[in-house]
């Protein structure tokens, strides 16, 4: 797999707004740690990227159509108008947080709200409780921290808040 970074030009397809270096730069400032393999680090660096796009982020997109949220126009930081050919950097520290974030949970959990009780697999059976759960969705407190300038509701943002559905 290749990256795909953009670089606030607009990039088609672009799947990541780091590369495999600021991530590894970005964790082992903190001690973080990452696959030794760069190719597992690529995959953790796009799942990262994908929770990013999920995210609703303050300003507009500054080249209509393109395929990531960034760049951005319209976009105030600290009450300064942002370059809209520019990535922040804030950004890209949620990114690589994200990426080491992904090493050990599924960033952006999925389910029907049913727990499986019982599950037999010749002759096909699977049993469900009565009563539905919520998928949990994990929190990041430090991923938070650096986007809660860049989104639209700041930390009240379902995606951030909230552990539960």
């Amino acid at each position: 797999m290749a990256l795909i970074i953009e670089d606030g030009t607009g990039v088609d397809n672009a799947n990541s707004y780091i590369t495999v270096a600021e991530a590894r730069a970005f964790a082992s400032l903190r001690s973080l740690i990452l696959p030794s393999s760069d190719s597992e680090v690529e995959v953790l660096i796009v799942k990262a990227f994908d929770y990013l796009e999920s995210l609703d982020y303050k300003g507009n997109h500054a080249n209509p159509p393109q395929s990531a949220e960034f760049p951005r126009r319209d976009l105030y930081l600290q009450g300064v108008l942002f370059s809209e050919s520019q990535i922040p950097y804030k950004l890209k520290q949620a990114q690589s947080q994200l990426t080491y974030e992904a090493v050990n949970i599924d960033l952006q959990p999925t389910g029907n709200g049913k727990e499986v009780i019982k599950e037999k697999v010749d002759v096909v059976e699977v049993q469900y409780s009565e009563k539905g759960i919520n998928v949990a969705r994990p929190t990041f407190t430090t991923v938070n921290s650096f986007l809660k300038d860049l989104l639209k509701s700041g930390l009240s943002s379902g995606h951030l808040i909230s552990t539960r559905v």
